[in-house]
Order: C-alpha cells, then structure tokens, then sequence
C-alpha cells in the first residue's frame, strides 16, 4: 500500500523558544488508514498537523529540520496552491478558519479553490446543507451559529473538498457525544476511496475508532500501534495524559482479562460467574444537595436571541442551592451556554426574573456580582484581552479594588492551581488554546466567586489537567462555593456532580440527582445524549449507581456474596 505520509528525522523549534516542538519524528501512515494522534498538551501534535500542508514553515516561521512528504510532496517546497488539492486542516481553534460571511460561502469556498465545476459543486453543498441540518441557515454568517454548528461547518468545509489527506486537529471538541459519533460515522462514509484521515484526540472513546494510534511526548513519538495495545496499557496512558477506559478499568480490578469490553460482553463476563447479580434491582436515591437553601432562582425565564424567531430558552423555572455542585447537560444548540450568560448577568432574560439570595440580578452593582458569580466562557479567546498572563488574571482584583501586592500574590496563586507558574509575562494569545483556556478560568477562580459558571471547562485539557481542574473545582465546591459546569462528558456529570439538568430545544427535559438522571437513559436519549459504556453496564444489571467506585464496590460486595 502507498505512503501517505512520510516524516524522516522531522524537527521544529518556534523561533524565541529554546525547547523544540518537535524532535527527530519518524512515521509512516499508509494511504487509507485512519490515524489518531494524541499525547500530553504540548506534546507537539498540533505542530506536527501544521507541517503536513506547508503552515510550518510558510506561515509559522521556526528553525525546522529533517523531511515530510505528502503523497511523495514536500510541503515545505510544493507551492501552498498545490498542497491545498493534497491537504486540508481544520484548525484546533475551528474559529480561525471561517473566514466567509455564510455558511452557503464557507462550504463553497474551498470547492471555487480547487476549481471543482459549479454544478458538482452546488450538488454538494446541498448534500452538506441537509447533512448539517443548516439548510436555513445557509446565508447566515457562521458567528451566528452555536460552537459546536461552527465547528460541524469547519469540519464539513474540509470533507466536501474530499482531499487525497484530512487532517481533523481536536475536531469534535466543540460537540455533544451523539454529535461526535454522527461525525465520525460522516467522516467514515464521506471519505474518498483510499483517502487518509489523521485526527488529534485525547479522548479514549475516539481512539477507540482508529486503524493506528501514535502517542506524542516531548515533540517526539513516544509510541505507535494498534487501539487495543495503545489503550490497555496503564503507564502508557498515564504519560499520554489519556483517560482510561473505563469498562476494561472496572472489570480488571474486579479479576477480569484486561481487554476492551464492550456493555454486552462484560455482562457475559459477569453472567458466567454469578447468574444471581442480573436479578437485582435498585431505584437511584435522591440527593440531599437539591434540597439546600437557593441561592440563585429562575421564575419563567425566556430568551430569545435578535432577529430570530426560535426561543434560545423557554419557561425555566429553576432553583440552584447554595454549595451544590451542578451539571447541565444537552445537545448542541439545547441553550446551555444561553442559560449560562443569563444566569451570570451576561444577558438579561427576555421575560421572568433571575434572583441571587432573594435579590434579582440587575439590581447588583458589577463589582458586586464579580464577587457572586463568576463564568469562564466556553471559547477563551472570547475572554481574553490582556497583553500579559499576569494582566489578564489580575483584572479582576484591580477592578475589586485590591493592593499591588494582595494581586500579584492572588495571581500566583491562581496560577499555581491551573499548573499556569512562569508564564505569567507571556502573551495569552501566544498559548496553547488549552493553555489560554486554564488562564481563563484562572482570571475567573482568582476573585474566588461564591458561585462558579464554567461551560465546557475540561475542552481542550488533556486527563492530567482535567482532573487537576475538577479536584480544584471538587475543594471549592467542599468549602461552600457553588460549582455549575456545562459539558459534554457524561463521565465528569457522575464523577464530580451531585445534581444533573438536562435541557432540550431551550428547556429543561431533567432534572435530579445525578444518580436519578443519568442512571434513566431515556432521559438522555430523549435529549440526544447517549451514556457511557460504565454506565450502561450499570444499567444491565440494575445497579442504579454511576460512579465508578459505587460500581465497583457493589459488585465486589455481590460477588463476594455469591461465593460466600
């Protein structure tokens, strides 16, 4: 089979830093495989994508070294026009390559590029349009879409070109589970015949779906192989920054083969060795956070964005209490970050009232309610303005009124607990967007608001900084600070939340204790959400638990029994 990709001792230095971002790699990626590249942040998988259509070093000026070849071209040499009928990259900040005024014009952008015909070309767009579901929304600028439509618009900009190489950097970030899958599926099913697709990915479930998966460390790869040698491998994982999965994790510690289970064949497992375990049946309990004195209430709440006939939110009605620690769920465009911006003072509603201890919100003056709630936007750039790490994070205390000293030892701190120290007089827009996204909610965390609004805070970390940052939110949160994370991830609602809100078209379809939603998964599906493989297993034997350790402990707990 032919190469598709071949870098030979490929090194890369940004010009004013003295570690190299890439060092001595050497790879092959045959023609018509699918390639997931993953590795700690900063580990030099974006870099490696922007040297495979001539970004590195045309655009990006570095001190480079060593060979890549595209389909036995050198991006380095091939003149840009040329490479772009080769390659194609969507971006990790997916914004940055929309660069018309609609999404009829950005789908037909790159097509008018590689001179395709105009009736082969409209052809697809309309394939695309019905694909997106954005059929009316094909002459409204992309800003006006949600992050994660933007995001689905970049990533079909590139598909409907249907280059010989596809290179995807953290493409479904932006996207709910059923959205990534139905992605993946699109990508699968649209990719041309013996086309080649690399996609940057930390997230174990994605991995899963690849032919070869190579392990970036240090700007070098630490290893390369198939999904089940690269993810069962524990010390591997853990110097990745890679979550493991965990299905194989919880039927391993229970004294099973270590392999990757999928909900049925674990059960099977588990049916061999003690039939009884299938007949138990629990109702998931309630959570006594629900039932604290509210700190912040919503009566009849409605939004609606300018100039658009759909209601973002509609007739919420909704209490948070003081220190619990809350997950909104929902699909793409449900009103997540709509409900968000409202609750944090950001909008004000349409209609009904939004209240902090009894006190509607517009009656507080901002510094006064910077010291209530805080919220760290879902796109850091959004948020970002200063010209220094250290500017940015103290805005906040100067703006409070604190001393020179009291801000500069606030920012330490800050910076410390987001793994953010000795940056502090970089530019922020010169980060990775990971980084700029800890320093986000470093900027939020430093005033250590009463209430905390964080929208998809774990996007863009790898697991080692994922879980930093939920354990710091998990201390805040057992102190008495009210913790509310909007995300994606099942897995972080059950892990670290005790109250689970599920909305749907702009309202709430659930809402209880994490237990009591997401062990129910018709709620989740009624959203358009889909559970975690743990939780479905769960599910199969009637455990009514969703964590990990609740599973663990009650099915050692049983199969103990069972012996005894």
């Amino acid at each position: 089979m032919t190469c598709a990709i071949e870098a030979d001792k490929l090194s890369v230095t940004y010009r004013g830093s003295s570690r190299p971002a890439l060092a001595d790699v050497s790879v092959v990626a045959r023609a018509g495989t699918r390639i997931c590249i993953t590795g700690a942040d900063g580990a030099g998988k974006s870099t490696f994508c922007l040297c495979l259509n001539g970004v590195i070093p045309h655009i990006y000026r570095t001190d480079y070294s060593g060979r890549v070849l595209v389909h036995g071209r050198d991006p380095k040499t091939t003149p840009v026009h040329e490479m772009a009928a080769l390659s194609g990259l969507v971006l990790q900040d997916f914004d940055a390559g929309l660069l018309t005024h609609s999404v009829e014009q950005e789908l037909a952008f790159g097509l008018e590029n590689l001179r395709v015909p105009r009736q082969e070309g409209l052809k697809r767009i309309e394939f695309y349009l019905d694909i997106l579901g954005l059929q009316k929304r094909r002459f409204d600028p992309p800003a006006t879409l949600s992050g994660g439509q933007r995001q689905l618009l970049a990533t079909a900009a590139l598909l409907i070109m249907q280059l010989p190489v596809m290179i995807f950097d953290e493409a479904t970030s932006d996207l709910d589970p059923t959205m990534q899958a139905r992605l993946r599926e699109l990508i699968g099913r649209l990719r041309p015949q013996g086309s080649t697709e690399l996609f940057v990915d930390q997230r174990t479930e994605n991995a899963l779906t690849a032919d070869e998966i190579w392990v970036f460390e240090n700007g070098s790869i630490l290893r390369s192989g198939k999904p089940e040698d690269i993810l069962l491998d524990d010390d591997l994982l853990g110097r990745a920054c890679m979550r493991p999965p965990e299905l194989p994790e919880l039927m391993h510690r229970l004294g099973f083969p270590k392999k990757l289970y999928r909900p049925a064949e674990a059960l099977r497992e588990i049916r061999t060795f003690a039939p009884s375990l299938l007949t138990f049946k629990s109702e998931p309990a309630a959570d006594a956070g629900q039932f604290r004195s509210p700190f912040m209430e919503m009566i009849a709440l409605g939004y609606s964005y300018t100039g658009h006939e759909a209601k973002a939110l509609s007739d919420i009605t909704l209490s948070i209490g003081r220190g619990e620690s809350v997950a909104i769920l929902g699909c793409n465009g449900s009103g997540k970050s709509t409900l968000a911006k409202v609750l944090s003072g950001i909008y004000a509603p349409s209609k009904g009232t939004v209240s902090i201890d009894g006190r509607p919100i517009q009656h507080y003056k901002r510094h006064e309610l910077a010291q209530l709630v805080g919220y760290v936007y879902q796109n850091p750039d959004q948020q970002i303005f200063a010209a220094t790490v250290s500017e940015e994070v103290s805005f906040g205390p100067r703006q409070l009124g604190f001393s020179r000293t009291e801000c500069r030892s606030m920012v330490s701190d800050a910076l410390t607990m987001l793994g953010l120290q000795g940056i502090d007089q970089r530019d922020p827009m010169l980060l990775t967007k990971g980084e700029r996204h800890r320093v986000c909610i470093a900027s939020v965390l430093v005033t250590k608001p009463q209430m905390l609004i964080l929208d998809e805070p774990t996007k863009g970390l790898d697991y080692c900084h994922q879980l930093k940052l939920l354990d710091l939110l998990k201390r805040l949160n057992d102190i008495g600070h009210t913790i509310v994370i909007i995300t994606h991830s099942i897995w972080v609602a059950a892990e670290y939340c005790s109250r689970v809100i599920v909305m749907r078209d702009g309202v709430i379809a659930g809402d209880g204790s994490t237990q009591q939603v997401l062990a129910h998964p018709s709620i989740l599906e009624g959203a358009g959400l889909r559970s975690t493989d743990l939780i479905g297993f769960s599910n199969l034997l009637g455990l009514g638990v969703v964590r990990m350790s609740e599973i663990e402990s009650e099915l050692r707990m049983r199969m103990a029994a069972r012996k005894a």
